[in-house]
């Protein structure tokens, strides 16, 4: 095989790989299921909000604009895991 044939075919498998990646790692949160916890506000300071939900787990959300009072029954829709084990919540 010459050169330029070995270069085309690596670009087209380098486009092919990039391709596969992106679709994986942008998935469409758009069309994500949802979830909702209820949960009470235990905290809420420095842009964090922490919640206490029914089964007494606590989670700790980023929060910015959101204007939440301590001990107040608060309803989270997101969509992702929630991860008991996460010190802040990598939820949508």
């Amino acid at each position: 095989m010459d050169k330029k044939r070995i270069i085309g075919i690596g670009l087209v498998a380098l486009v092919i790989i990039c391709g596969i990646m992106f679709h994986l790692f942008h998935r469409d949160t758009e069309n994500a299921e949802t979830s909702e916890i209820s949960a009470t506000v235990l905290k809420n300071e420095n842009d964090m909000i922490t919640v206490q939900d029914s089964d007494n787990v606590i989670y700790t959300f980023d929060a910015r604009n959101i204007d939440v009072e301590v001990g107040q029954n608060v309803f989270i829709e997101y969509t992702g895991l929630l991860d008991k084990n996460l010190e802040v919540q990598d939820i949508v």
